[in-house]
């Protein structure tokens, strides 16, 4: 009992110094911080689900700040993460500390997740040794970004990580737990349930001789949470999108459609290679696949790990057959699909591997992965925060300052409860997020419309207020001259100029 107590406060401390790490030297800098960096888009999306939730808005009922549809709503993904939240700011947490509850509990949760799975696999190596390796494979660019955001993503890469934690453990004892975990994930990112499909295939192989009662209870359950997952998806977000003429989520996949396309997918996706891993962690995984090759002779082709890699990777080249045109522009795609078994394959490598290594040997090339790794993947996190990020040497800007204390301007001169439009941006609900206002944006190709949808909406919602960024006034005025006939200036400063009409 005594060393069992003494080996629970040493990983207690290791989890603790972890988070601590993490934390202050990489999350620290942005911890209130609100969508920013790539994909910024997407996560004010998100973040505005959370939003109209504070608002009153029901489970069944989501909405964002975009009100190009009826107050909003939207079908998106399960949003019970986002629900919950806003439940304890309703409950008198204070809003204004949001985004550090979003992205923190995130974190947490991610961290939890692959915190467990590594020190169970390497439960024989000494803590220090787990320690590193565990800080090394959470620094890849890709994780430490996503892991303290806004997207979904990384809440269905945490309970994939948990199935595998279960399985690993026993597949035949937890299949019941695994199999409602990993329906959750695919309830919150539907791409991701080629794991749920995955896992209860192995089960069904291995136990299709014998059928028993538990065979038919996991049978039932598996294909009631399919049936389940299928219906929300069609009815509460694809249907509801169609009937709303919602574009906020794109709900509907995009098939790949000739070899040529399946081969731009690929070539499109690479310029994120340097971000799904970073350089020391390729070269880690590399090595690992050519020891792996190396035992190629001892391989045991009917062993269920080979099951699962050869049915999970069979659901990704569906995923990418289905999903493929939108996946080569949003890296995060990656986090769902394939870094679960990537992750829990490499683990279980490492494990296998890690005897053959003098252990001081070991632990030093452990320290030295865990340093590299972790300098590259915080370093890349500052940059894929900046408003310009550089990828695969490509600069793509993701303006967000103009926005930073945005509410506290405008909050003297427009009331909470009124719409308000911003034009001449891209994004549905990143400015408005800032803002905290409901209303719309309008892009630039919108904006020159000769029949702008600027104007219509206008005229329908008798909207009174109008923000402009400071650098689009010219254009402004050349394409809705006859705005600035009504219209006359609230606030200006070197950011942006809010109209009133």
């Amino acid at each position: 009992m005594e060393v069992n107590n003494n080996c629970f406060n040493k990983i207690a401390i290791s989890f603790v110094l972890i988070f601590t790490l993490f934390f202050s030297l990489t999350y620290w800098p942005t911890y209130n911080d609100g969508p920013r960096g790539i994909h910024q888009w997407a996560q004010a999306d998100r973040l505005a689900v959370c939003l109209r939730y504070i608002d009153g808005k029901s489970l069944n009922d989501p909405a964002t700040l975009s009100f190009k549809t009826p107050d909003g709503n939207v079908g998106v993904e399960f949003s019970g993460y986002q629900y919950l939240l806003a439940q304890i700011v309703r409950a008198g947490y204070p809003e204004q500390w949001l985004p550090l509850l979003f992205k923190c509990l995130t974190f947490f949760i991610f961290y939890t997740s692959i915190f467990v799975l590594t020190f169970e696999i390497l439960k024989f190596e000494n803590i220090g040794y787990r320690i590193c390796i565990l800080i090394g494979l959470m620094s890849s660019p890709l994780l430490v970004y996503y892991g303290y955001n806004f997207l979904p993503d990384i809440l269905a890469l945490s309970l994939m990580l948990w199935c595998f934690y279960l399985y690993h453990k026993n597949l035949e004892q937890h299949i019941y737990w695994i199999i409602i975990i990993a329906g959750l994930a695919m309830f919150i990112k539907t791409s991701s349930g080629i794991y749920l499909m995955s896992f209860y295939g192995v089960f069904f192989l291995k136990n299709i001789l014998k059928i028993n009662w538990k065979f038919l209870m996991v049978t039932s359950l598996f294909l009631a949470i399919i049936l389940s997952i299928a219906y929300y998806d069609y009815y509460w977000v694809n249907q509801r999108n169609m009937e709303l003429y919602s574009v906020v989520f794109l709900s509907s996949p995009i098939p790949v459609t000739s070899w040529d396309q399946l081969l731009t997918i690929f070539d499109v996706a690479k310029r994120f290679r340097y971000d799904y891993f970073n350089g020391s962690q390729q070269v880690v995984i590399i090595t690992l696949c050519f020891l792996g090759l190396s035992q190629i002779k001892k391989w045991n082709f009917r062993n269920q790990d080979f099951l699962l890699s050869g049915l999970d990777t069979l659901g990704i080249f569906c995923i990418i057959l289905l999903f493929g045109i939108q996946y080569m522009n949003h890296d995060y795609y990656f986090i769902g699909n394939f870094m679960p078994i990537l992750l829990f394959l490499s683990l279980r490598s490492i494990a296998y591997f890690t005897p053959y290594i003098q252990p001081r040997t070991g632990l030093f090339l452990a320290i030295l992965f865990a340093t590299i790794s972790f300098s590259q993947g915080n370093s890349r996190y500052f940059q894929r925060m900046a408003e310009v990020v550089t990828i695969n040497g490509n600069p793509e800007p993701y303006p967000f300052r103009w926005l930073e204390h945005s509410k506290d301007k405008i909050t003297p001169f427009v009331n909470s409860n009124e719409l308000i439009y911003v034009v001449y941006v891209p994004e549905p609900n990143h400015a408005l997020v800032y803002l905290r206002r409901n209303g719309a944006t309008f892009n630039e190709e919108e904006m020159s419309r000769e029949q702008s949808p600027f104007n219509y909406y206008l005229e329908i919602q008798k909207t009174k207020y109008v923000i402009c960024k400071k650098d689009k006034i010219q254009q402004f005025r050349q394409d809705q001259p006859q705005f600035f006939e009504s219209a006359h200036i609230l606030f200006d400063d070197k950011e942006f100029i809010l109209f009133s009409l």
